[in-house]
């Protein structure tokens, strides 16, 4: 049976509708996530599972500062994990960014880990060291604007793969980069305020895991809110 649950370290719904500014985190680690500029649940609109958050493209994004609790987040290319999540972009223009880890800077190196979309729609993760490169993997084709995907990143013994709807992509990469630490900043649909790849369309339900999902689970994560129906067996007897 899929596992969509297990090792779930940060989990970012994002379907509230009241005005405010503080993003439930449903994993158990409870996380403290900020809506910031200028960002507010009023901005919130129909998305894939329920409610789902619109950002502008130029200054909108979540924030989840260094804190000394979040090493459940910290992960490099010697750690397993799995980035979920799930958008409609309106324009590729910004290089929407769906999940960054790392220094508020504008280098790919700068980055622990960063998924995002070029500006021509082709979705890519990258992982860097900080200091003098990245290793990353793009995928084999491009996405549509004002479409809804469901996509996913996993990193397993150092392999990089990408999922577009459960589907897993031909193309992956492998490195040894590792982050040498110091800030680490999650920054969700932005990138920090040199890099400015903010998301311009909505995202719904963001999850983080620190294990590699299996494949089964990647296509489960599609709809984790469907429960399945029991099957009912009925029984006619007929008296001649």
């Amino acid at each position: 049976m899929a596992d969509t649950t297990s090792d779930l370290e940060l989990h970012l719904k994002l379907d509230q509708t009241a005005a405010g500014t503080d993003a439930d985190d449903s994993s158990t680690n409870d996380f403290t996530c900020t809506l910031a500029g200028g960002l507010n649940f009023t901005d919130s609109v129909p998305g894939k599972f329920s409610n789902a958050l619109l950002f502008n493209g130029t200054s909108d994004h979540i924030t989840l500062p260094d804190v000394a609790d979040d090493d459940a987040l910290d992960f490099t290319l010697n750690d397993d994990f799995t980035l979920v999540g799930t958008f409609n972009a309106s324009s590729f223009a910004t290089n929407p960014t769906i999940f960054k880890r790392g220094t508020n800077n504008s280098a790919l190196t700068e980055a622990s880990y960063i998924l995002y979309l070029t500006t021509d729609g082709a979705l890519k993760f990258a992982m860097g060291d900080g200091s003098s490169g990245n290793v990353a993997v793009t995928l084999s084709y491009n996405l549509l604007v004002d479409t809804t995907y469901t996509v996913a990143a996993r990193v397993t013994s150092n392999l990089m793969e990408l999922f577009v709807n459960g589907n897993k992509d031909t193309n992956s990469a492998t490195g040894t980069k590792t982050w040498p630490g110091g800030e680490t900043l999650i920054q969700l649909a932005g990138a920090g305020t040199l890099f400015n790849w903010e998301m311009a369309g909505w995202l719904d339900d963001l999850r983080i895991y620190s294990r590699a999902l299996a494949d089964a689970d990647i296509v489960a994560a599609q709809n984790p809110y469907t429960k399945s129906t029991p099957k009912i067996s009925v029984s006619i007897g007929i008296s001649l």
